[in-house]
């Protein structure tokens, strides 16, 4: 590839079961600078906004990093625009520089917006990630199989390795193999393929940790994902009853009490085997620290604080929806216009539903449990049906950690001695060559590689020192805590829970996806 530069550069490889986006090159949104900054020079502006190691980097040493990337001509500006005729256009910082070093100061006037320069790298996922399936597909919506260990959101928008994209390139792929198996001749597929994309506007409707795969909802639009959305909330109201919404997930679990201290449960709810049914009613919160979620208990402020805020977040929804049906409505003059509101303000429903709002109680999170196997499993784990009633985030992982029962394969809700002994079949090594040294030869090519890139000298690094030696020649002056700070990565494939169904009366849908193989019984 090195030798031929007319070869196309491909967007994405596989290497021992991981999928690796090629960097690429990349320019951010248009960034305003607010008033604050006005009058400093732009090193210095820049050097407060992007401060690196959580914001601790002191702003000296930012600064000077962002003199060097302006000189480098990586950083645009465009100053506010004066007139009619003002062309308001992008311009070089490094411009001004060459013209005038001595001066090393570009004051930062009222108005001015900038944009960076960057070269993406994005994150690595299995290369089981791209196996998207399509369940369901009308002029509305979308339901695939996620994949587990593949994020639901990207932070770089519809980038190589994400959900948007993996999911777009299926449906063309389904589009093109439809065209061919009915005899349509596909003149410049390429071509095609980007009007498809074009025409494809997919939405989220709602999310799946990173690391569970199962049914999930778009939307070809953003009003038709918020539809949804509705819907898929209103299960924690229906509480599971008959015509509701329901969500339906399989787990499997072993028994491990060091779960119960992880997210401060109480140990009177530890059960030694798992029974066939089971109702856990646990508020959590989030603990940012070891990113998990974890009990609070009922006699402190913090309880009562939460449940109170997902009161008047109820409320507020069930007010605005009140509002939206109001005002569908037509009148045909501003009489009955009146009239209508009159009716709606004072009408004994309306006035219950306000009485219902204020006297209801909140209900903590609760998740209803069912074993599936009849008998514990060869490797000591059990099949669990698990049926969340409201939806915070990783609530079943918790509830399940609660009663001593985590799901078999989840470090984050496992002791430490448990994760030494668990078979960390999810877990896969990343910047791992193969030895024919596929990933040396693409990352490490002059059409890729980018001398100035601290991450491009981190990943060469990881994958050949020796190699990326005669590479970072030409920048031996420039050493960064990120290059010289080298910790194996590791990339988490799926867990042991799977979003298996899903039904929603009111968009008439009800998905099943396929059970993975370590949902099959032993």
């Amino acid at each position: 590839m090195e030798g031929n530069d007319d070869s196309p550069v491909a967007t994405f490889v596989n290497c021992n079961g991981l999928r690796y986006a090629v960097p690429y090159d990349s320019t951010t949104k248009p960034m305003y600078i607010k008033d604050k900054f006005v009058g400093q020079t732009l090193d210095l502006v820049l050097g407060q906004m992007f401060r690196r190691h959580r914001g601790t980097q002191p702003i000296e040493e930012a600064a000077a990093h962002w003199l060097k990337e302006i000189k480098a001509g990586r950083v645009e500006i465009r100053h506010r625009k004066t007139g009619r005729d003002d062309p308001w256009e992008w311009h070089v910082v490094s411009d001004r520089y060459d013209q005038d070093q001595a001066a090393a100061a570009l004051v930062v006037c009222k108005g001015d917006s900038i944009r960076l320069r960057q070269h993406i790298h994005e994150k690595v996922v299995p290369a089981s990630a791209s196996n998207i399936k399509i369940l369901f597909e009308n002029e509305k919506w979308i339901a695939i199989s996620k994949p587990g260990g593949l994020a639901t959101l990207d932070e770089y928008g519809k980038g190589v390795n994400s959900l948007l994209t993996l999911v777009e390139e299926e449906i063309i792929s389904r589009q093109q193999t439809f065209n061919l198996q009915n005899d349509k001749r596909i003149v410049g597929a390429g071509n095609k393929a980007d009007k498809v994309t074009q025409k494809l506007n997919l939405q989220l409707a709602h999310r799946l940790d990173k690391l569970v795969s199962g049914v999930l909802f778009m939307g070809k639009s953003p009003g038709k994902a918020a539809s949804l959305l509705r819907e898929i909330q209103s299960a924690s109201a229906t509480k599971g009853e008959p015509g509701g919404a329901q969500k339906v997930y399989v787990a499997r679990v072993r028994r491990n009490p060091e779960s119960v201290a992880l997210v401060n449960a109480p140990e009177v709810l530890v059960v030694d085997e798992f029974p066939e049914q089971a109702t856990v009613e646990i508020e959590l919160g989030w603990d940012n620290d070891n990113k998990r979620a974890v009990a609070m208990l009922s006699d402190t402020e913090a309880f009562a604080t939460q449940l109170l805020a997902r009161k008047q977040s109820q409320e507020g929804q069930d007010r605005k929806e009140r509002w939206k049906d109001k005002n569908r409505q037509k009148y045909t003059s501003c009489k009955e216009k009146d009239e209508e509101k009159e009716q709606i303000i004072s009408s004994p429903v309306n006035k219950k539903r306000k009485s219902d709002a204020a006297t209801s109680t909140t209900p903590v999170h609760t998740t209803r449990f069912r074993r599936l196997s009849k008998a514990q499993q060869i490797d000591g784990t059990f099949l669990v049906e698990c049926m969340p009633l409201s939806g915070q985030r990783h609530q079943i992982r918790a509830h399940l950690a609660a009663i001593g029962w985590p799901i078999a394969n989840d470090t984050v809700y496992i002791g430490e001695a448990s994760e030494t002994a668990c078979e960390k079949t999810n877990k896969l090594l990343a910047y791992v060559d193969d030895d024919a040294g596929t990933l040396k030869q693409l990352l490490g090519s002059p059409r890729v590689f980018r001398p100035w890139c601290t991450k491009c000298k981190w990943t060469m690094q990881m994958l050949s020192a020796s190699s990326a030696k005669s590479l970072l020649e030409e920048d031996k002056q420039e050493e960064d805590d990120e290059v010289n700070n080298l910790r194996q990565l590791e990339v988490e494939g799926e867990i042991w829970l799977h979003s298996m169904r899903y039904i929603l009366p009111k968009a008439g849908l009800d998905i099943t996806a396929p059970l993975p193989e370590w949902a099959q019984p032993l």
